[in-house]
């Protein structure tokens, strides 16, 4: 055990990172339960209509049409709400004001809405070319998306949206 901590206090913020994505795992299953819940209940009944507006092009039987459109955007969105709570609570130990905070998140979060609810429709067709059984073909662009979403959300929540303040090195008792 002293090796780990060792290596935790020369390695923050490799560790940070490690410590950010097992808690994501907490968005990462609410992420899957609703995207799980939204296809085969909520809106099953619009995977034969198409959906096409903007960058998003759900037109294809693969991207589950409409309900692929929805279920992602509602999947990401739960996801999202669960990442901010546990990433500023468990990783970021952030006292950032949350006033401040939660706009920089909110406006993140609709990059992150808008790129992984575009993106499925690409992937899921990519994925059926590739012979993915098409019963998992959102679970596999939803892996995608998170893998974007990741990158996107660590490096944004860590120097945007929850820096480390003064008064969180103080309270971890690092001075400069």
């Amino acid at each position: 055990m002293i090796v780990i901590k060792n290596w935790i206090e020369s390695h923050p913020g490799t560790w940070q990172f490690i410590k950010f994505n097992i808690f994501a795992n907490v968005a990462t299953f609410a992420n899957f339960v609703t995207m799980w819940i939204a296809t085969t209940f909520l809106f099953k009944s619009l995977e034969e209509t198409p959906f096409k507006w903007w960058i998003f092009d759900y037109t294809s039987k693969e991207s589950l049409m409409l309900s692929g459109f929805i279920s992602f955007l509602v999947a990401t969105t739960v996801g999202q709400i669960v990442n901010y709570i546990v990433q500023r609570k468990v990783t970021f130990k952030s006292n950032s004001e949350f006033s401040k905070s939660i706009p920089k998140y909110i406006i993140m979060v609709i990059v992150i809405v808008i790129v992984s609810t575009a993106l499925p429709g690409k992937t899921q067709m990519v994925l059926a070319k590739l012979s993915v059984p098409s019963a998992l073909l959102p679970f596999g662009a939803n892996i995608i998306n998170l893998g974007v979403q990741v990158a996107i959300s660590f490096t944004a929540m860590k120097f945007i949206i929850l820096p480390e303040t003064k008064e969180d090195k103080v309270l971890k008792g690092v001075t400069e």
